[in-house]
């Protein structure tokens, strides 16, 4: 008696998964990685940041944010600039929306490397908001003698910070770059 009821129960199982639509997924190639996989090393790190073609000025400022360079000379002034672009976007109604539509058209490993870039910069402008006199000289090699950070508040670089991750977490990033060590290129650079 028990077997037939397992087996009525197990039938009933399979007939409302078919009836759901459920699939099986197709049986991967043990060889082969997982097609989410982020594998920085094959692919070429100029198809790391995304390059949409909108001009906006939040769009432009998300991009140097996302291809801000490291461990070439004038990285440390293009890291400024991207914490600079990163503060100003604080102040900005569109920031939001302009980061949903940025972030949509990212591959994962696109939009991996920008959580590594967004984090980056996020140092970044902390470190020109609670430090400034300290920054000041840095800032006006970057081209910003007259930054004022008066209007800034570092609550606001917080939340945006906030919304920012969670548009991220959305779009399924786990922060694979963090677990890279010695793999993710850019690491210590």
């Amino acid at each position: 008696m028990k077997k037939i009821l397992a087996s009525v129960v197990a039938s009933l199982l399979a007939l409302s998964l078919i009836g759901c639509g459920a699939k099986t997924p197709p049986p991967q190639d043990p060889a082969e990685p997982p097609a989410d996989t982020i594998l920085y090393a094959e692919v070429d790190p100029t198809q790391w940041s995304y390059l949409p073609a909108e001009d906006d000025p939040v769009t432009q400022a998300l991009i140097t944010i996302d291809t801000t360079p490291y461990g070439t000379a004038g990285s440390s002034l293009a890291q400024v600039i991207a914490g600079v672009n990163l503060i100003q976007l604080t102040q900005r109604e569109e920031t939001l929306s302009a980061a949903k539509r940025y972030l949509d058209g990212m591959t994962p490993l696109q939009l991996d490397y920008f959580s590594f870039q967004w984090q980056t910069a996020l140092a970044t402008a902390r470190s020109i908001l609670t430090e400034f006199p300290e920054q000041q000289p840095l800032l006006s090699d970057a081209g910003f003698p007259d930054f004022d950070p008066a209007p800034y508040k570092e609550k606001d670089l917080e939340t945006l910070d906030e919304s920012v991750r969670v548009l991220l977490t959305e779009r399924g990033v786990t922060d694979v770059w963090k677990t890279l060590g010695e793999d993710f290129p850019l690491l210590g650079a």
